[in-house]
């Protein structure tokens, strides 16, 4: 069995019934045969994506039993303090990291920004928390973050506060001084 602790991963299974690929991640196992799955692991959740094929999913134990059967389209996503649960996904947006691309829909901007943060050095840093419940839908590339942040300048009431190598920090646009 491959344990899996932290990050994402995509695997592409070729097919031999004699010989299972098994993911194992936080308390669960995947076993795999001749399939194509991604793999997250935030924090205390996992999160599992069906790319093709079919995965069926087990308690890790000592014996273990399963849980349900995915298959593509699917992601199953489990926590320590929630249930399991399956749900529709969307392979395409959940490997687009792949091709070095995030892909929003609707999200939070502290959302957004959390991803980004994973794949580059310069972090980006919301002065404001309230500025993390903007709502953002785009593409956008993993290793350009200035260019992320350039759109968040040019559509939202954002500036850059703070800009030097390590840290792109933004901050809610001032507005305009009255005259009077």
């Amino acid at each position: 069995a491959w344990t899996f602790r932290d990050g994402q991963a995509a695997f592409e299974v070729a097919k031999d019934p004699n010989r299972p690929f098994v993911v194992e991640a936080r308390g669960h196992r995947f076993v795999a045969i001749g399939t194509a799955f991604d793999v997250r692991l935030d924090g205390r959740q996992v999160q599992v994506t069906m790319l093709e094929g079919t995965v069926r999913v087990e308690r890790a134990e000592s014996s273990p039993s399963t849980l349900t059967t995915l298959t593509v389209g699917e992601q199953f996503t489990a926590t320590e303090t929630k249930f399991d649960r399956v749900a529709i996904g969307d392979p395409e947006r959940v490997s687009s990291w792949r091709r070095g691309q995030v892909i929003f829909e609707n999200s939070r901007l502290a959302d957004a920004v959390a991803e980004l943060n994973r794949y580059s050095v310069t972090r980006i840093v919301l002065a404001e928390p309230e500025l993390g419940e903007l709502r953002i839908s785009g593409a956008f590339a993993t290793a350009r973050p200035r260019v992320f942040v350039e759109a968040l300048t040019n559509y939202f009431p954002i500036d850059i506060v703070r800009d030097d190598e390590s840290t792109l920090l933004l901050g809610g646009r001032a507005s305009s001084p009255r005259r009077e």
